[in-house]
């Protein structure tokens, strides 16, 4: 049999009820605010993490030896009015050396500007093609290939770092910085300083003298 309820009662139901779905709506409430909020920190971060934000980039102009044999160059420059049409030119320079080669050997990794620097980061397939395209020098490989290249690696101090035995060289005539995926074991040419174990930097004399040949060897 139903119970009827008394007036009373069911007012005290209904208020029930309403608190109830009070609660609900502010529970779902602070949920929707916490994931709105989880969605714009994820936005901020992604957009961050666009603009390179979370990037290790470099100071200075840098040239960096990956594992696998690509070779990535960081330019870093003083700011100008001009950084759109560098950008343009870049890419236009890129385009036509992929174009005319058939490939996608180089590419514009990372162009930003901020109040003080313009940074660029392109990569290359390789050394070769890290020659082909600037016209700088560039070697990578063994210490037998190299002199079957013919460089001269004579005169190489290998005890000004390490007396551990090489197990590649690299071989450069440009004024940057180096990085090479291994510790440096030795070296040889003019403005050469070694910055960190797996990075050397060939300063530019006060002269205008054009660049020499610089020999790293590292393992």
């Amino acid at each position: 049999m139903d119970r009827h309820y008394t007036e009373e009662e069911l007012r005290l139901r209904r208020l029930k009820r309403r608190r109830e779905k009070l609660r609900k709506q502010r529970r779902n409430r602070k949920l929707l605010l916490i994931l709105l909020a989880a969605i714009v920190v994820v936005i901020i971060f992604f957009i961050a993490y666009l603009r390179g934000a979370f990037e290790t980039r470099a100071s200075e102009n840098m040239l960096t030896v990956e594992k696998n044999g690509t070779i990535i160059y960081e330019e870093v420059q003083p700011s100008t009015d001009d950084a759109k049409e560098i950008k343009e030119f870049a890419q236009k320079q890129i385009e036509a050396y992929n174009q005319k080669e058939g490939s996608e050997d180089v590419k514009l990794d990372r162009f930003s500007t901020d109040d003080d620097h313009i940074y660029l980061r392109t990569s290359y397939k390789d050394a070769a093609t890290y020659t082909d395209f600037t016209g700088y020098e560039l070697y990578v490989g063994t210490v037998a290939g190299a002199k079957k290249a013919g460089y001269d690696t004579s005169d190489i101090a290998v005890t000004k770092v390490t007396k551990s035995s090489p197990k590649k060289i690299l071989v450069i005539k440009e004024y940057t910085a180096v990085n090479v995926p291994g510790t440096i074991t030795g070296y040889s040419g003019s403005g050469i300083s070694i910055t960190a174990p797996d990075t050397a930097e060939i300063k530019k004399p006060s002269t205008d003298a054009p660049a020499s040949l610089v020999y790293l060897l590292y393992r």
